[in-house]
């Protein structure tokens, strides 16, 4: 089992900084219900708990399922009007889940990107199915950017199955600071990490039960995962480490200070659906939080 250790982060009502969000929102279809879902929807979530401002730039219909980002005070909403949201069905079999694409919404590009979010200085960039292309990160010039690169990683077969598969901005990497993955994503993830490494300043992978592995300026560093009390859903726990690595790093925290914090949030999310218990979990702590190294 992992140790802890303790570390001070105040958690008054204080806005500590503003972060973009890029990517689509989803409609995710279980054999039992329907939920909202999608990289960017964990990230805003998450970024807003740990008390950031987000600006969330997406394509959806309006629906009542954007409910828990409408109601969150923390979350701007910059939605690109369209009849459809992207819509997968998760089957889970064991540990196995497969995805079907259903329907996409169209491609994000810096034109829907407002003015005023271009003036923030922290973007997350979070693909689900290849929506964010260079074009919108080369648009963001002068900002620090994180990528979560899980959509740049897959494709949808003749079956409508999500399948891996390179896309041309995870051959030909734009300019980023940090990318992350997980080892689900592609069935060589080191061998990509391996080569992210070779034009990003930090690359994680991500390894889930069995923690992550960060690339940096040559060294390799494993870090094993934070405790979960009980794992009732892992769905969005990658893209919360993800942004939170991105938010602590951002914020001047050390590679792997910044790793166990986000290890930390994404082993909350794990313990229920949706961000799970992060929430509660920075609430219960008030200004310190009991983080799994």
């Amino acid at each position: 089992m992992s140790k802890t250790n303790t570390m001070m982060v105040s958690q008054d009502d204080t806005p500590k900084g503003h972060i973009l969000v890029v990517g689509h929102v989803t409609r995710d279809i279980f054999e039992d219900r329907q939920q909202l879902g999608g990289s960017a929807t964990y990230a805003a979530r998450a970024a807003a708990a740990f008390g950031y401002r987000v600006s969330l730039v997406t394509a959806s219909p309006a629906s009542s399922l954007l409910k828990p980002l409408q109601d969150d005070t923390h979350i701007t909403l910059h939605r690109k009007k369209c009849h459809e949201f992207t819509t997968f069905i998760l089957n889970y079999c064991g540990d196995r889940r497969e995805l079907s694409l259903v329907s996409r919404a169209p491609d994000l590009t810096p034109e829907d990107i407002p003015e005023a979010a271009r003036k923030i200085p922290l973007a997350y960039i979070a693909p689900v199915i290849g929506e964010c292309g260079r074009a919108v990160i080369d648009s963001l010039d002068g900002m620090k950017i994180v990528i979560g690169a899980q959509g740049w990683l897959r494709q949808v077969n003749d079956r409508g199955v999500i399948v891996p598969y390179l896309l041309p901005e995870a051959n030909i990497l734009p300019d980023v600071h940090v990318i992350v993955f997980s080892e689900e994503d592609f069935p060589n993830a080191e061998s990509i990490a391996g080569r992210f490494s070779r034009s990003v300043e930090i690359v994680a992978l991500t390894r889930g039960a069995k923690g992550v592995t960060l690339l940096s300026k040559g060294e390799k560093i494993d870090l094993p995962a934070s405790r979960i009390c009980k794992e009732i859903d892992p769905t969005g726990a990658g893209d919360v480490f993800g942004v939170i690595f991105g938010i602590e790093l951002y914020a001047g925290k050390d590679i792997v200070s910044a790793a166990r914090t986000a290890m930390w949030a994404a082993a909350r999310v794990v313990e229920g659906p949706g961000i799970g218990n992060l929430s509660r979990a920075l609430c219960g702590l008030g200004t310190s939080r009991q983080m799994a190294k």
